[in-house]
């Protein structure tokens, strides 16, 4: 129960501050629930096994956030360039008591310094290739990327492109919406 409410108290707060900060495009819980957190909720088994995790481009902190709530024993870090939506993500988690997220108010790129991670993930942030190419520096040996996705037609095309890696696709058949998690494992002979 105390995960509802504090997944209650974070939608609250998105839309607290979406009017000042334009964080999301929705604009009631209803569809916040439905169309943000339910998706991270669908696919929230794939990231059980998970370290630590980083949230490339998480914006209003989603999935971050609701992996953090969901799974407080992984260490959850939220990389988010614009500074609004960093400002928002500390105040949330200082608010929700949230102590196994921290925030990365950076860009990613192949430059970025940080410690390896067993998880990479992000949603609706860029094509895949794009994704690997910034931050593949930064996943632990054996690691793993769990990207959120649309349409499996706009997948397929992404996974063409990188065919040095071994991909899996999962499909969401609990919502009207296509959604899908791409698996990728970069492979280390």
């Amino acid at each position: 129960m105390l995960r509802k409410k504090q997944v209650d108290a974070y939608i609250k707060e998105i839309l607290k501050y979406n009017s000042v900060h334009n964080l999301i495009k929705r604009s009631s819980k209803e569809h916040i629930y439905k169309d943000d957190i339910l998706d991270t909720l669908l696919f929230l088994h794939h990231f059980k096994a998970a370290k630590n995790i980083l949230d490339i481009g998480t914006g209003a902190g989603i999935p971050g956030i609701v992996l953090a709530i969901h799974l407080p024993e992984t260490q959850i870090t939220l990389a988010e360039k614009n500074q609004k939506k960093a400002y928002f993500l500390e105040k949330t988690i200082k608010k929700l008591n949230i102590s196994n997220a921290s925030v990365f108010n950076e860009s990613i790129n192949k430059q970025t310094q940080l410690k390896s991670f067993s998880h990479i993930t992000a949603r609706a942030l860029s094509e895949i290739e794009k994704i690997i190419n910034m931050s593949s520096h930064l996943l632990k040996k054996n690691g793993e990327y769990l990207l959120f996705k649309g349409k499996k037609e706009i997948v397929e095309k992404e996974i063409a492109r990188i065919k040095k890696y071994k991909t899996e696709i999962f499909k969401s058949d609990q919502t009207d919406k296509q959604r899908h998690l791409v698996r990728i494992r970069i492979n280390t002979q």
